[in-house]
């Protein structure tokens, strides 16, 4: 008796453990149990949750749907069909599935390969709005990006007079935003409700019709006006209230500083004039030079100045070595001037002895 117990026991066990591997409901063999692992459609599930459709679910211009999400009326599903991803449309009735898609797309044949694209409808047309593909690059109106991030906007989505703006930003009511229009730049303005966007830009210009150089400049507005205040050029010249730098810095205006340091490396220092071999000119030829020049040797005239500007250092170097040649005069005519008094006491003193003589 105990025996047939225990092999009844056995045959029921077995039983449960076969219902158990295959459940059946309404559509038998669609739905299966594998050692923790459930399959919708798939005989060996090998994930928690496996699911496979082999035949279209919708209508035969669609995606198959193999999972499929009805909340509120609003639908998306997991799908695979060119590619593999996630599709949302607001209406569950409408047969047309293109509200919008997060989908997987294989770029190249044979290899594992592939870009996550992220599209929206407009009109019913998906179009591709942001792009990551397998080496990590994210494309923002651009399918095949090649830099980290690559924004590429092909109309404008501003009013007609307005540049094109790929990239904005409002911080606290404050609008800025990369653009390309007549330039590539940034810019800046006040208000964002205000559509006059003139506060401030840094752009940069093409200067050389088909050259590949370009100037920065960088902008302000007074009363609704642009103006460049300051510009590097492609020479990597600056330029300061002048947009044709000519120096590394050109200044339009009054400089103010604290302190300024020449750098004196490769400059003649004057000091030439203190070496005995230096040849002075003599004050009756100094005399003759200044009266007939109207300016000091080796000093430019006035004319020369205010054409062509003044060299500070060089200038500099010049008052200079026109002072050390004014202390060599002042030390020879120091010299006369100790000789002629020796010889004006010498004198005095001869006076003095014949003055005595005569008495």
């Amino acid at each position: 008796m105990k025996k047939q117990i225990l092999i009844g026991l056995v045959f029921l066990s077995s039983i449960l453990s076969v219902n158990a591997q295959n459940w059946s409901g309404s559509t038998p063999g669609k739905i299966y149990y594998n050692s923790g692992n459930v399959g919708i459609g798939e005989i060996n599930p090998d994930q928690k949750l496996n699911v496979t459709q082999s035949d279209d679910i919708v209508t035969s211009n669609q995606y198959r749907f193999p999972l499929k999400l009805v909340l509120n009326d609003n639908i998306g599903g997991l799908w695979q069909g060119t590619g593999v991803g996630m599709k949302f449309h607001l209406n569950a009735s409408d047969a047309n599935f293109d509200t919008a898609e997060i989908v997987s797309i294989a770029k190249t044949a044979g290899v594992s390969n592939g870009d996550l694209a992220f599209r929206t409808a407009k009109a019913g047309v998906l179009s591709t709005q942001l792009t990551i593909d397998s080496e990590g690059k994210v494309g923002i109106g651009e399918v095949n990006p090649d830099q980290k991030l690559n924004i590429t906007q092909t109309e404008d989505i501003l009013t007609s007079n307005q540049y094109r703006f790929p990239l904005k930003l409002v911080l606290n009511d404050n609008a800025g935003g990369l653009w390309q229009g007549t330039g590539v730049g940034m810019k800046f303005h006040i208000n964002a409700a205000d559509a006059n966007f003139d506060t401030a830009e840094i752009v940069s210009i093409a200067k050389t019709a088909g050259a590949s150089n370009g100037d920065l400049a960088f902008k302000t507005a007074k009363a609704g006006v642009l103006s460049t205040q300051l510009t590097i050029n492609s020479d990597g010249k600056v330029g300061i209230g002048t947009d044709a730098p000519a120096y590394k810095l050109d200044v339009e205006g009054t400089i103010r500083a604290s302190e300024i340091k020449v750098c004196m490396q490769g400059t003649c220092v004057p000091d030439f004039v203190f070496k005995k071999d230096y040849k002075l000119m003599s004050l009756n030829e100094l005399e003759k030079f200044v009266t007939t020049q109207q300016h000091l040797p080796e000093i430019e005239p006035e004319k020369e100045m205010i054409e062509n500007g003044l060299n500070m250092k060089d200038f500099q170097m010049k008052l200079l070595q026109k002072m050390e040649e004014m202390t060599l005069y002042i030390i020879e005519q120091n010299k006369k001037s100790e000789k002629q008094e020796q010889e004006l006491k010498l004198l005095k003193a001869e006076i003095k002895k014949l003055k005595s003589a005569e008495k």
